[in-house]
């Protein structure tokens, strides 16, 4: 006996053979046989999980689809005229949203005597009937939480409705519903998109088994009551799959599963006839299996003989041993076999480890190439004339070209016009001193967009120490970018009104002053103050103030030309800057601004229809040598001339 060859090695290599493919052949029908007992079981049981799994996609979906509609809804009942009970502007706010959506087909709004006070597909105040599912509205007045109905039919339409609702909270209890009407043709087309295996069917349900949507004949069953099986199953709510009939007598295993809060309950059910099928085809298959096996082992053992014969003869010429010319004998054994093997073996593992150590000189070198091409910063290599000589494949994608539009390319020709000049200086002086850190450029996409990047360099050289190319890192800074330019805004902008600070207001007045004194041409700047504002602030809170100050900013945005500003210097204080007008025209215009200020009224303060007024100063740049402050001062002082005087007028200082 021999450790490499368990047989004998007397034996001839054609008895060795047939005997090692019987050894393996044998215990294999026999595992086949076993295992076609329990192929049933076990497709059974791949199905069952199948159907767990695509249930929990599907009902995770619906869920999504209603808790959609829910926060919609959500949306309007928390408005300010919800709170309120302004239904005329809440119908506004559900026609528009209605309007944007497709699956939305109308919203209406439920009393707590279950009447209709609006429907969006009815002018306003004509709706004052009924509504479907009334215990559905009572639950939501009673627990103030969202639910979902059944299907329903309206006179006014074909096919049937759904009705999610919530509630809407006045003070600290419920009193009305918001309902959103859907078509259930909308759940149906979300049954279709499921892409289920053929003969499957799926179908959703109200609490009661009423049959919302139906991936097959949903035009047939929809608003009727779902088969006995199905009914009892979702009563039950085990989560087992069960044995049952569909509504077209089809015998199934099926499953079902609670959806938003059990108001509605999937079903998924899988034709017995497609079970049957598979298991059908796999003992066919199976026994087919069995028998090539058995006839291809046979006639396999046979050729390898032959051919092993014929290929240990060729070997054996090949790694021989002194006796190369020697003819082995035929029938061929194991001794001879073996002798040949040993010195193959030698060969074949000298063999193998040079290929694993070129495989692993292989792997490492598509390791740091992958490294290099998709790292989160672009890399590129530019000749001493500044053409591109190598681009990894991130910077590529931020140019949004490929690797031949950019190779043998001046790298100019990817920065923004603004940026080249830059570059050009700095890749002279890169040239020299072999280095350069934190260059702001912009690229230029292909679609002549530009991205913000950073870039860094390092000057590589041939032996004799001339410039060969640069390996340049280019880091994507957007996001610092966008920040700067937030803090920016912040620091120029009034937080409340978004109009200029006082901080932002000096530079730009200084700036008028000195174009007015350059060209010799008119300005005018107004003081601005609301009147009694402290009242505002004490009688009805600082929301309401910070309302008026928002609006008064407003209105002064849409009065005002757009060569003029207006900024807050602080509290209910403004300031307006008038260029190229004359005292009259200034006069004229602050009137006419004062008038619509005056008229301006906050709809959702409290009281309603809250107005107020304001008294300006206004004055000219008369003196070139005017300081902001002093023209300022003269404003500041016609203003408290205009409350002195008994508020909501313009005074001239």
């Amino acid at each position: 006996m021999n450790r490499l060859f368990p047989f004998p090695t007397t034996l001839k290599i054609r008895t060795w053979l047939f005997l090692a493919a019987a050894s393996v052949l044998l215990p294999m029908v026999a595992f086949l046989g076993l295992l076609l007992q329990h192929i049933e079981r076990d497709q059974q049981a791949l199905v069952d999980a199948e159907v767990r799994y695509r249930m929990d996609h599907l009902v995770q979906e619906v869920d999504e689809r209603i808790k959609l509609s829910v926060q919609a809804l959500e949306v309007l009942s928390a408005s300010d005229s919800a709170r309120k009970g302004d239904w005329a502007a809440l119908y506004r706010s559900a026609i528009h949203l209605v309007g944007t959506h497709p699956h939305y087909l109308a919203v209406s709004l439920v009393d707590a005597h279950k009447q209709l006070v609006f429907l969006t597909t009815l002018p306003f105040g004509q709706a004052t009937f009924g509504t479907h599912y009334p215990d559905l509205v009572d639950e939501v007045l009673q627990s103030g939480m969202p639910n979902v109905s059944g299907p329903f039919r309206v006179p006014v339409a074909e096919g049937h409705r759904l009705a999610v609702s919530v509630p809407i909270v006045q003070g600290h209890r419920v009193t009305h519903v918001l309902r959103m009407i859907l078509s259930t043709d909308s759940i149906d087309r979300l049954l279709h998109q499921q892409q289920l295996p053929e003969g499957w069917i799926v179908s959703i349900g109200d609490r009661h088994g009423t049959v919302v949507a139906r991936s097959v004949r949903s035009e047939t069953y929809v608003g009727k009551t779902g088969s006995a099986t199905y009914v009892a199953a979702l009563r039950r709510n085990d989560g087992q799959v069960f044995k049952g009939l569909t509504l077209d007598g089809v015998p199934t295993s099926g499953l079902v599963a609670p959806v938003f809060g059990g108001y509605w309950f999937a079903g998924m059910a899988v034709p017995d006839v497609v079970l049957q099928k598979r298991y059908r085809e796999t003992m066919l298959f199976m026994g087919f299996l069995s028998l090539a096996m058995v006839l291809l082992g046979s006639g396999v053992a046979l050729g390898i003989s032959l051919f092993f014969a014929r290929q240990t003869r060729a070997l054996e010429t090949v790694v021989g041993s002194g006796r190369a010319h020697t003819p082995l004998p035929w029938p061929l054994r194991m001794t001879e076999l073996r002798q040949v093997y040993l010195r193959y073996r030698d060969a074949r593992l000298q063999q193998d480890c040079a290929e694993r150590n070129l495989l692993l000189a292989t792997d490492e070198k598509n390791a740091v190439r992958d490294l290099y091409e998709h790292a989160p910063c672009g890399y590129h290599s530019l000749d001493p004339g500044g053409v591109v000589v190598r681009i990894n494949q991130t910077e590529l994608n931020w140019l949004g070209r490929t690797r031949e539009a950019v190779l043998g390319r001046p790298f100019a020709d990817f920065v923004a016009p603004a940026g080249r000049e830059r570059l050009q200086d700095n890749f002279a002086r890169f040239l020299v001193e072999g280095r350069i850190e934190n260059i702001d450029l912009e690229l230029l996409r292909a679609d002549r967009s530009t991205l913000p990047v950073v870039v860094n360099a390092t000057l590589i050289h041939d032996a004799e120490g001339r410039p060969l190319m640069s390996r340049s890192t280019v880091f994507d800074i957007t996001e610092r970018k966008k920040l700067e330019k937030r803090l920016e805004d912040m620091s120029h902008q009034d937080a409340l009104t978004g109009l200029s600070n006082r901080r932002h207001f000096y530079p730009l007045a200084a700036t008028a002053f000195e174009r007015v004194r350059r060209t010799g041409g008119l300005l005018a700047l107004a003081m601005l103050d609301v009147d009694h504002f402290k009242q505002v602030n004490d009688r009805y809170g600082h929301a309401t103030g910070d309302a008026v100050l928002k609006a008064l900013a407003h209105t002064c945005r849409e009065s005002l030309r757009s060569t003029d500003t207006v900024a807050r210097l602080g509290g209910e204080e403004f300031v307006l800057l008038l260029p190229c007008t004359t005292l009259d025209d200034a006069l004229a215009r602050l009137e006419g601004l004062r008038e619509r200020l005056a008229s301006t009224r906050l709809g959702g303060a409290e009281p309603p229809d809250l107005g107020f007024t304001v008294s300006i100063g206004v004055t000219l740049l008369g003196h070139a040598a005017d300081s902001v402050d002093a023209v300022l001062a003269r404003a500041d002082a016609a203003l408290y001339e205009a409350k002195r005087l008994g508020r909501n007028q313009v005074r001239v200082g």
